[in-house]
């Protein structure tokens, strides 16, 4: 009877120990997944600001109002 159950603690061990790993691997599959989403977003939108004219002077930065502001400053 000692050797079954021994048998068995080892087979329950050893099943512990690969269900650690394989939630060690889902875990670090997660977080590469989530590093390379951020990185994609920082390089599309580096990308998007330079295709969009980069940095500008501040006079240059300064939007024109709409026109119906314009009425409304005016008077």
């Amino acid at each position: 009877m000692e050797k079954r159950i021994n048998k068995l603690t080892v087979f329950s061990h050893k099943r512990m120990l690969i269900n650690n790993l394989v939630k060690d691997k889902k875990e670090d599959m997660h977080m590469k997944k989530i590093i390379l989403l951020f990185a994609a977003a920082v390089i599309f939108s580096s990308i998007g600001h330079q295709i969009s004219g980069g940095y500008k002077d501040p006079e240059k930065e300064r939007r024109k109002p709409f026109h119906s502001f314009k009425w409304f400053s005016r008077s």
